[in-house]
C-alpha cells in the first residue's frame, strides 16, 4: 500500500491470469447469470460490472493505470483497519501508526451513486446444454436502511437454507431444480434480493412461475409464528457463527465502522431481529418484491430462454 512495485513484468504475468479467469467465468453460466441480472439492476455502474473486468480493458491496462487507481482508491480517508485476537490495544495502535501513519492524504475516488434499474426487464443469453440458469431479482435496501434486517429475514424465509420455502417447494416437492436459493445484498446506498435456480430447459417456465408464486405468498399471507421463530434463530445463529473466529470478528468490526461509524454489538442486532413480526415481513414483501419490479436473467438453450420474454418485445434483450 505504501510503495507497491507494480512492475511491468509482473503486470504482464497477472494480465494473462486475469484474462483466463474472465474466459473461464464467461464459460460458467451458473456464475455469469448473476452478472446479467446485476447489469439490469445497476446499468452502467460498478455494481453491475464483472469483477474481473472485460478482456479488452485488461489487455490495455498499464502499470501507470494501476498506480493512478491505487493513489485514488487506497487513500487513508477510505481505510478502516480492524484487528481481532490476542493483542495489546496500545501496541497494536502504535504498530499501525508506525507502518501506515505516514500515508499522504489524498482526495480518493468520487462516489458514484447507483442509477435507476434498466428499462429492459429480461436479459437472456443462449448457450447449449441441458440446463437453464435463471435469476429473478429486485432492488432492495442499503445497509443503513431501517428495513435491512427485516428484508434479510424475509430472504431467509424465501430461499436461504434447506428449510426455506423455495427449497421445499421447488426442489423437495416439485423436483424442478437441484440448486435453488435466494440471497440478499446491502451496500452503502442500495441493495438487492435475487432468486437463483438451475432448471431443465423444458421446465424453466414452470420453475419461474413456482418461484414467483412463493414470493406472492409472502405478500399475501403473514408468516406463521413457528416459521418466524425458526427464521429468527437462523439469522441470529448465522451472525454468531460468523463471529466464532478472529477473522470473522475483524470483518464484523470493519463493516460496522464503515457503514455505521460505530460498533454495534451482536446483542443489539439480535434485539432488532427479535422485534420483527409477521406484519413487518409482509410489509417489506409488498413494498420491495412486487412483480412489476422484478428483473429476469437466464442462460441456456434458445428454445427455453426465449420463453421467458417480457410482455413487450422492447423489454427483453439478448446478452453477448
Amino acid at each position: 500500500i505504501r510503495a507497491p512495485l507494480l512492475r511491468t513484468a509482473d503486470l504482464e504475468m497477472e494480465r494473462n491470469v486475469v484474462v483466463e479467469e474472465i474466459r473461464m467465468y464467461r464459460d460458467q453460466p451458473q456464475d455469469r447469470v448473476h452478472t446479467l441480472v446485476d447489469e439490469l439492476l445497476y446499468p452502467n455502474h460498478p455494481l453491475g460490472w464483472e469483477i474481473a473486468g472485460r478482456e479488452p480493458v485488461v489487455r490495455a491496462m498499464t502499470a501507470d493505470d494501476l498506480r493512478a487507481f491505487m493513489d485514488a482508491g487506497y487513500a487513508p480517508g477510505r481505510m478502516v483497519i480492524a484487528l481481532a485476537g490476542k493483542l495489546d490495544a496500545a501496541e497494536a495502535t502504535l504498530a499501525v501508526s508506525e507502518h501506515l501513519g505516514q500515508l499522504a492524504t489524498r482526495p480518493g475516488l468520487p462516489f458514484t451513486r447507483a442509477p435507476k434499474p434498466a428499462r429492459v426487464r429480461t436479459r437472456v443469453r443462449t448457450k447449449g446444454g441441458k440446463q437453464v440458469h435463471l435469476c429473478i431479482g429486485w432492488r432492495g435496501v442499503p445497509q443503513r436502511h431501517p428495513d435491512k434486517w427485516t428484508l434479510d429475514m424475509l430472504n431467509a424465509v424465501l430461499g436461504e437454507g434447506m428449510s426455506s420455502r423455495l427449497f421445499l417447494e421447488i426442489r423437495e416437492k416439485r423436483a424442478l431444480a437441484y440448486d435453488v436459493h435466494s440471497y440478499e445484498a446491502n451496500y452503502s446506498d442500495v441493495g438487492h434480493v435475487v432468486i437463483y435456480a438451475g432448471v431443465a430447459p423444458e421446465r424453466v417456465k414452470e420453475a419461474a412461475s413456482a418461484a414467483l408464486a412463493e414470493v406472492a405468498r409472502l405478500r399475501d399471507e403473514p408468516v406463521g409464528d413457528a416459521e418466524l421463530e425458526r427464521v429468527r434463530d437462523f439469522v441470529k445463529g448465522r451472525i454468531e457463527l460468523r463471529l466464532e473466529d478472529t477473522r470473522g470478528v475483524a470483518g464484523w468490526l470493519a463493516g460496522q465502522e464503515m457503514f455505521y461509524d460505530r460498533i454495534r454489538s451482536v446483542d443489539e442486532i439480535c434485539e432488532i431481529v427479535d422485534s420483527v413480526g409477521p406484519a413487518d415481513l409482509q410489509r417489506v414483501a409488498r413494498q420491495y418484491l412486487r412483480p412489476e419490479l422484478a428483473y429476469v436473467s437466464a442462460i441456456g438453450p434458445r428454445s427455453a430462454v426465449t420463453t421467458l420474454g417480457a410482455p413487450e418485445p422492447e423489454m427483453m434483450e439478448m446478452a453477448s
